[in-house]
């Protein structure tokens, strides 16, 4: 009699033990986490290759600006820097650990930052700060401002200019 009432409780944790966890164990072998030194095993650029393509790109974006172009893409940034789009998109994600589109609203942010916090752009809308940043429109600038800097693009400005 005792034992009939025990069975439920016992038979779900025994269950549970000889069939979920090793099924869980296994699915996790079988497909690990997508890293990116997995991602990129059987990439054709090396350390050397990396380092290089990282320098280029801080130069280029740091020196030539393109990011202030609103409708940059991979392709095209790859093509000035003379790489495939997937080295570029490799290094970024690799050494900055974010994608492209990241990768340059970072840029875009440092940008209008520097914009809003100057007296002599105190007469211009955030609106257009965002747009010659670099973005199509409020929103996405919006958006990525507050999580680039952690503050609005108003409270920022006002916080840099008082």
């Amino acid at each position: 009699f005792l034992l009939d009432e025990l069975v439920p409780y016992i038979m779900g944790p025994v269950t549970y033990s000889l069939v979920i966890y090793p099924l869980s164990i296994w699915a996790f072998i079988k497909k690990p986490l997508n890293r990116p030194e997995q991602k990129y095993q059987s990439s054709s650029l090396d350390e050397n290759n990396t380092r290089q393509l990282t320098s280029k790109l801080t130069s280029c974006m740091e020196n030539e600006h393109p990011y202030l172009n609103a409708d940059l893409k991979l392709p095209e940034l790859a093509d000035m820097l003379k790489v495939t789009p997937h080295m570029l998109s490799q290094v970024v994600n690799q050494e900055f650990g974010i994608n492209f589109q990241q990768y340059l609203n970072s840029y875009r942010v440092r940008h209008a930052m520097e914009k809003l916090s100057a007296e002599k752009f105190s007469h211009l809308t955030i609106s257009s700060i965002a747009l010659d940043s670099g973005f199509n429109s409020l929103s996405a600038f919006n958006a990525a401002f507050k999580k680039e800097a952690g503050l609005t693009p108003s409270q920022y400005r006002k916080s840099a200019l008082s």
